[in-house]
């Protein structure tokens, strides 16, 4: 830990609600040695499993210690606040490695030209975050526009959008969801939820804003940490799209009594989305893979996305597909 800086700096560091890495490094530089080795193991072995397995227990490390960290508030302790800088930085460096790993897949295939760049500004983008869908046909015709799709998905990504919603995938999740009230966790611009409610569905969409100093939050969207939400609106039915890795709520949608279904988006690269153990965990539900048309809907497709439905059952939580 830094010797020059005083605890008020340290503790402001630690325990405002969006830590930036940079400030973290320069105050505990023997914790990002630590991390920085790590970080390299992980780069020579490039296992994706190991990746997420990394960033999970990373951030179940913090959720479990961050109560103590932040007491530092009111008592400093210097050995406390280490333990507490090293676990931030871990977290906070894994998750920036696994969004640069993805971002490096999408961009094998090269960089996107003026063209693409364009076309993802002036027309793309505004289609898939415009509040009423359209058709899955209008959204392929204008993605055949693309010369380098891959690189155009990864900026698509960059720009908060990691799913083009169409109007035949919203009357589907439609059909799904019923009249049942819906919580969508981590709405971000809020596109998916305000096109299932234009199609009649009853639903609240919150974030907790952690990205909203890099990309605009959605105006119906409400500030609101996932797990608090689930406390507060008592949902039948969750709906979620590319959750953070190691995310802090997926667990507990799993223990809330009152959710029959969840409804996640992720990408099928393990590190890249979703709380892994908390589907495996999930014992009182039945996961079901959706496949076929059901699939062919979530867009783009470079984006490799999958759509798991989980439904409250005396049953295994291992998934199966569904057509």
């Amino acid at each position: 830990m830094s010797t020059a800086a005083s605890s008020a700096m340290i503790v402001a560091a630690l325990c405002v609600d969006r830590p930036v890495l940079s400030e973290l490094r320069e105050l505990f530089p023997e914790a990002w040695e630590v991390v920085y080795q790590e970080l390299a193991r992980l780069a020579e072995h490039q296992d994706p499993a190991q990746i997420a397995q990394s960033l999970t227990r990373a951030h179940q490390e913090w959720q479990k210690n961050q109560p103590q960290c932040r007491a530092l508030q009111n008592k400093f302790n210097r050995r406390l606040a280490g333990q507490c800088g090293l676990q931030l930085i871990r977290r906070l460096a894994l998750e920036q490695y696994a969004r640069a790993v993805q971002q490096e897949t999408l961009k094998t295939g090269g960089t996107a030209g003026l063209r693409d760049r364009l076309l993802l500004r002036m027309l793309i983008l505004p289609m898939a975050t415009a509040r009423r869908a359209l058709p899955y046909r209008l959204h392929r015709m204008a993605w055949r526009l693309l010369r380098n799709p891959a690189a155009a998905t990864a900026m698509l990504l960059q720009a908060g959008c990691y799913l083009i919603a169409p109007t035949e995938l919203i009357k589907s999740l439609g059909t799904l969801i019923g009249s049942r009230p819906t919580l969508e966790i981590g709405a971000g611009r809020g596109t998916l939820a305000s096109r299932l409610r234009r199609s009649g569905i009853d639903i609240t969409a919150v974030d907790d804003f952690s990205w909203a100093d890099r990309l605009p939050m959605g105006s119906g969207v409400l500030q609101i940490d996932g797990r608090e939400a689930l406390e507060r609106f008592k949902p039948q039915v969750v709906i979620c799209c590319w959750p953070p890795p190691g995310n802090n709520f997926e667990q507990k949608i799993f223990s809330s009594p009152d959710v029959q279904d969840y409804i996640v988006i992720i990408s099928r690269h393990r590190y890249a989305s979703g709380d892994h153990q908390a589907y495996a965990g999930a014992k009182e539900f039945r996961c079901v893979q959706a496949t076929g048309q059901l699939a062919e809907m979530l867009l783009p497709h470079e984006a490799e996305s999958v759509l798991y439905i989980f439904s409250r059952r005396q049953a295994s939580g291992a998934c199966v597909a569904k057509g």
